[in-house]
C-alpha cells in the first residue's frame, strides 16, 4: 500500500501495547511521522513511563496486561486531565468502547486498524489536546499560582523534559551548552540551573559576547590593570572574578574571537587567569555556563571555533523549545504576559478574545517568546475594553489581513504549493525541519518537493 506522509501535529506519545510485534510496527510507523515514542508492554510499566515522559497522546490496546481499560483511562486522567487517549481492540464490545469515548478517550478503533485512518485519529486528537487550554482554566492556573519551574513559564512535554534535565545537571560542576534560538529564554534556563544549584548562594553573571569588541571583551572576562592600555585609569575587576563563588553565562559564546578563545580555554584548563596588563595569578571558584542560537558544531567545522574548547563548554547540552514546539505554553504566556503589562500599565483586562487566542495559536512565532511578549505588551497599551481583540495584536497576526501574493491569480495548486514551500524555506535559511513545522508537513514530503522541483528546472530548456 502507498502511504504519504503528511502529518500535521508532532508530539509525544506512548504506546501501550502487549505484542511485540506490532508494537514494534506501530513504533516505527510513528515515528516515520516525526512523532517521539516510548512504549509499555502492560498498563502498570506505561503508568510508570507516563510521569517521566509525559506523552501528549496514549495510544493503548483495551485489553492489555495489567491495569487496563477504563480503570487505566481513568488513572491516566487523573495523572494530566488533557491527556488524549486512544484505544485500540479487536474483540471489545461496541458498549464497552461507547463508554470508553464517554470517559474521556479521544477515539476507539477497531484492530487491524489501516494506517490512514490510525495517523488521521492521532492527529485529530493531538490538535484537539493542544487547543483544550481554554482561557477559564489558564486563568485558573495563574490563581494557583503554577507557572512553571524557577522561574521559567510552562506545562508542556517538551517544558517538562526541559524541567527535568535542570533538576538533574544543576547540582553538579559540569559546564553547559545552552542552544536555542533568539528570544526562547536561554538566560532564564541559566539562572534556573544556579538556582538549584549549591552556589544559588552566589552570585549569577552574565556576560554578552557578541556586544563587544576583542579587547574590550578581555578586560570584562579577566580585567585589567592600570595603565595596561589607553584609558586604564584604574584597576578593574572582569566577570571572573566577579563571579567568584557563582555561575558565569557566556551569551552568545560564538561570537568570542579566536585570540580570547584560546585563552578562555586556558582558563577552563587551570582555572587561573592573569588581569589584562597584570602578573598576578587570581584563582577563582565559578561555573561557566555558555549559550548560543548558532549550530556550534558548523562554526568549529568552519575553522571560527575552536574544537577543544567546544569539547570544554559542550560537556552538557540542553535544547530550550521554540514556541511552536510548545503551543500548548501560548494560552499560559499570554496571560502571564497579560497580568504583567496590566500591572506595569495601571490596567484591569480580563482576558483574550476567542479571535484574538485564534490569531495567537495559529501564529508561527519566528521570535519566539520575546516576540510574544512583545505582542501582548503592544495589546495592552492599545486596548480600551475589558478584553484583548484581534485588532490590538500586531496586523501581520491577524487571520483578517491577506498579504498580496503575485503568483495566486490564475495559478494552480501545484504552483501555489510550490511558492509556499519555497518562500517558506527562504524565510527559514533552508531549514526544512524549520519549514515543516511552519507549513504543517513532514520533512521528508518537503525534501520529495524540492527534489522534484529541481528536476522541473533542469529540464526546463
Amino acid at each position: 500500500m502507498t502511504f504519504e506522509i503528511n502529518s500535521k501535529t508532532q508530539g509525544r506519545i506512548l504506546l501501550v501495547i502487549g505484542a511485540k510485534t506490532l508494537r514494534r510496527e506501530t513504533k516505527d510507523l510513528l515515528e516515520r511521522f516525526d512523532h517521539e515514542v516510548e512504549s509499555a508492554v502492560d498498563g502498570f510499566k506505561a503508568l510508570e513511563k507516563f510521569a517521566a515522559f509525559r506523552p501528549d497522546l496514549v495510544l493503548s490496546c483495551y485489553h492489555t496486561q495489567g491495569i487496563w481499560g477504563r480503570r487505566l483511562l481513568k488513572k491516566l486522567k487523573e495523572m494530566d486531565p488533557d491527556i488524549a487517549v486512544i484505544f485500540m481492540d479487536k474483540t471489545c464490545s461496541w458498549t464497552d468502547a461507547v463508554q470508553a469515548v464517554k470517559d474521556g478517550a479521544s477515539d476507539f478503533l477497531r484492530t487491524p486498524v489501516e494506517e490512514n485512518a490510525l495517523i488521521d485519529s492521532i492527529e485529530k486528537a493531538l490538535k484537539r489536546r493542544n487547543s483544550s487550554l481554554s482561557q477559564e482554566s489558564t486563568q485558573q492556573i495563574f490563581e494557583d499560582g503554577e507557572e512553571g519551574f524557577s522561574g521559567l513559564i510552562g506545562t508542556s512535554g517538551p517544558m517538562h523534559t526541559l524541567y527535568r534535565a535542570i533538576k538533574q545537571i544543576a547540582p553538579s560542576q559540569a559546564s553547559v551548552l545552552i542552544c536555542g534560538e533568539s528570544g526562547t529564554g536561554k538566560e532564564l534556563v541559566a539562572r534556573a540551573i544556579h538556582n538549584n544549584s549549591p552556589r544559588n548562594n552566589g552570585p549569577f553573571v552574565t556576560l554578552n559576547c557578541a556586544a563587544l569588541a576583542e579587547g574590550i571583551l578581555e578586560s570584562e572576562l579577566f580585567g585589567h590593570e592600570k595603565g595596561a592600555f589607553s584609558g586604564a585609569v584604574q584597576r578593574h575587576e572582569g566577570h571572573f572574578r566577579l563571579a567568584d563563588k557563582g555561575t558565569l553565562l557566556l551569551d552568545e559564546v560564538v561570537e568570542i574571537p579566536l585570540g580570547t578563545q584560546v585563552k578562555l580555554l586556558r582558563f577552563l584548563q587551570e582555572r587561573k587567569f592573569q588581569r589584562v596588563g597584570g602578573t598576578e595569578t587570581i584563582d577563582v571558584d565559578i561555573r561557566i555556563l555558555a549559550a548560543t542560537n548558532k549550530d556550534l558544531p558548523t562554526s568549529v567545522k568552519k575553522g571560527k571555533f575552536r574544537e577543544d574548547l567546544f569539547y570544554r563548554l559542550n560537556v552538557i547540552s540542553l535544547h530550550v523549545p521554540a514556541l511552536r514546539e510548545k503551543p500548548k505554553d501560548i494560552p499560559l504566556l499570554c496571560m502571564y504576559f497579560l497580568k504583567r503589562f496590566c500591572r506595569e500599565n495601571n490596567k484591569e483586562i480580563m482576558g483574550f478574545a476567542d479571535d484574538a487566542i485564534s490569531a495567537l495559536m495559529s501564529y508561527h512565532w519566528p521570535g519566539n517568546v520575546r516576540e510574544l511578549e512583545n505582542a501582548i505588551q503592544r495589546a495592552v497599551v492599545l486596548v480600551n475594553g475589558p478584553r484583548i481583540q484581534e485588532e490590538h495584536l500586531p496586523p501581520y497576526l491577524s487571520q483578517k489581513t491577506t498579504t498580496e501574493n503575485p503568483i495566486i491569480p490564475g495559478s494552480s495548486l501545484k504552483e501555489i504549493e510550490r511558492y509556499a514551500i519555497e518562500k517558506t524555506l527562504e524565510l527559514v535559511g533552508g531549514s526544512t525541519k524549520k519549514a515543516s513545522e511552519i507549513l504543517g508537513i513532514s520533512k521528508r514530503k518537503i525534501q520529495y518537493k524540492m527534489k522534484l522541483y529541481r528536476k522541473d528546472q533542469m529540464s526546463q530548456p
